[in-house]
């Protein structure tokens, strides 16, 4: 945690979010740590986001609250919620149009930090995730955290599939 941050702000993305938990450990340590802290929950279905996300993103601010029980204003400008493809979110924060809708995303759609859990479950999937790293982490600075499973039955993805994927994109950049 201490090198995610290691400089006074931070901007973290999380794919496939679910409900969210390793993006909530970091904008939990980010608040407390009194950095400048933006965090992207996605997830295909916006209301996997604003249900389970939202939910869990209360759950785990819990005293980071105002007396009302309404999130704190520096808690709500930190966080964002997305909802769709990834691809089409990659090309959205490419073109800018996304930092038109909220202010609090890197202007260059680069982020210091993306984590993604089981979304390499096709080669498909794979490849997107990969794509998305290249495109979307801070060159030098950005850590890029993913978790899979080695092989997915049935549908063909894994850690195979990614590493594969991510080699392609370094070869041909």
């Amino acid at each position: 945690l201490d090198e995610i941050f290691a400089n006074n702000g931070s901007t973290i993305l999380e794919l496939g979010c679910g409900h969210g938990l390793p993006a909530c450990l970091l904008l939990r340590e980010g608040l407390e740590r009194n950095r400048n802290i933006s965090v992207m929950f996605t997830d295909y279905n916006d209301f996997v986001t604003n249900g389970a996300a939202l939910s869990s993103i209360a759950l785990n601010t819990q005293g980071m609250l105002t007396t009302t029980n309404e999130f704190d204003a520096t808690l709500v400008d930190s966080i964002i919620l997305g909802a769709g493809d990834w691809m089409d979110m990659s090309n959205k924060l490419c073109s800018g149009i996304l930092q038109e809708e909220c202010s609090s995303l890197p202007e260059d759609g680069r982020f210091d930090v993306i984590l993604a859990a089981e979304s390499t479950y096709t080669a498909e999937t794979a490849r997107d995730t990969a794509v998305l790293l290249t495109r979307h982490l801070k060159p030098e600075s950005g850590i890029g955290l993913v978790a899979c499973k080695r092989y997915y039955f049935g549908v063909g993805g894994g850690s195979e599939a990614f590493r594969e994927a991510a080699a392609l994109l370094a070869n041909s950049n």
